[in-house]
């Protein structure tokens, strides 16, 4: 046996060479190693917003054949002649009037025979102050983008006019 031949199979046994038998028919490994963050540094990084994210670049063309504009769009519904009027207590009646509704009334004897009035009055809570922050958040937006319109503008001009469009068809305003 020569040299070469002596270093090649002595080379077989050990494992930190490329020629060894554990590595030898495998894949190399090409995956990226990925670096895990401390968690309160993730939760952190999560409420970041993506700068490369754009539903609906500028300039897209629609299906009217017009040019997209979130620029002019904005502007547009920005100048109305609307008056901002609405006061902390018009904002809380209109929550208020909003969470009481037939759904209160429809399946609330089903609910109270099954659960209990602890349970219906814990419910009620809950989605009265879920409904209570939605309001509140709208009637926050319709005092400083006032627009001529439904809720469904500021979807069109918040998020993108597709789902401004969704919103639109699916209230039927």
């Amino acid at each position: 046996m020569n040299d070469a031949e002596s270093r090649y199979f002595s080379d077989k046994g050990s494992s930190d060479s490329p020629y060894s038998i554990d590595t030898m028919g495998k894949e190399p490994d090409y995956e990226p190693q990925i670096v895990r963050q401390p968690v309160p540094r993730r939760i952190y990084e999560s409420f970041k917003q993506n700068p490369h994210l754009n539903v609906t670049p500028r300039g897209a063309i629609g299906a009217n054949g017009r040019v997209f504009n979130p620029t002019y769009a904005a502007a547009a519904t920005a100048d109305t002649p609307l008056a901002r009027m609405l006061k902390g207590r018009h904002l809380q009646m209109i929550a208020i009037g909003g969470s009481i509704g037939t759904g209160l009334f429809v399946a609330s004897g089903k609910s109270l025979a099954e659960g209990g009035p602890a349970s219906l009055l814990i419910c009620f809570t809950l989605i009265g102050l879920m409904i209570y922050c939605t309001v509140q958040a709208l009637g926050e937006m319709a005092v400083l983008f006032p627009v001529a319109g439904s809720f469904s503008a500021y979807s069109t001009r918040f998020i993108d006019p597709a789902w401004g469009f969704a919103m639109g068809w699916v209230s039927g305003a």
